[in-house]
């Protein structure tokens, strides 16, 4: 009767702790859906309820991810003043810092770095946030985390860096704020390519024509490829 007894109490424990964990769980996805509509209010008390700031979806993302992703400022600092991994990475590498580059908010990228996010770390490919910006056309995202000290001559896995991204992208915007941080005009990546390369082979006039003017006496004609990109919108990152 007592080792019954035991038994019962064991699973009635058993069933409790599966009914926290779960409870627990459904409030941390609570609190990723409040982050990524920036409810500050629903976010408190979804870990008053025993929600776990640090905890992931399927895509590996975290409150924080979601925040930064959709521009979410408010979250990001109630998340990060309860101490949320600045640097978390979801299932293909990428953190807070560089989902917030991919889509141009500038004023999200500084705040992280402000908060004391890692500016050079590297997703799954060894692609950085500025590499990420690079390739995204995000001109404004990029002169930011240069500032913060972003290596402007990182390569990710394939060799390919910023400038090589920005090249063959066609962002003029983009290469000229690379330029100004003093890049590797002819670094190669792991094919033999150059950024020059790069744009004459996608056929970037405007780009080919900045980079040739480079080459030639080592630094960028302010007055060449002036056009100005706006940073709003769909792109097709590289």
């Amino acid at each position: 009767m007592l080792r019954t007894c035991a038994l019962l109490g064991l699973l009635v424990a058993g069933f409790w702790w599966l009914e926290n964990l779960r409870d627990h769980a459904n409030e941390g996805r609570l609190l990723m859906l409040a982050a990524g509509g920036g409810d500050v209010e629903a976010m408190r008390q979804a870990m008053a309820r025993g929600g776990a700031c640090d905890e992931r979806d399927e895509s590996g993302s975290t409150a924080l991810i979601h925040a930064a992703l959709l521009g979410q400022r408010e979250a990001i600092v109630f998340l990060a003043g309860h101490g949320a991994d600045l640097d978390a990475k979801n299932i293909v590498g990428r953190t807070a810092l560089m989902m917030a580059a991919s889509q141009g908010n500038s004023d999200i990228v500084q705040l992280l770095l402000e908060k004391g996010a890692l500016v050079d770390a590297e997703d799954e490919d060894g692609k950085t946030a500025l590499r990420i910006a690079a390739g995204c056309g995000r001109a404004g995202a990029a002169r930011v985390l240069l500032r913060n000290g972003a290596s402007v001559n990182h390569g990710s896995d394939d060799g390919q860096s910023a400038l090589m991204a920005a090249a063959g992208l066609g962002s003029v915007e983009v290469v000229h704020v690379l330029l100004e941080a003093g890049p590797e005009i002819d670094a190669r990546d792991a094919t033999g390519r150059t950024a020059l390369m790069e744009a004459e082979a996608e056929g970037h006039a405007d780009v080919v024509q900045v980079l040739r003017a480079v080459s030639r006496d080592g630094r960028a004609d302010g007055r060449l490829g002036a056009a100005v990109f706006g940073e709003a919108g769909a792109v097709v990152c590289r």
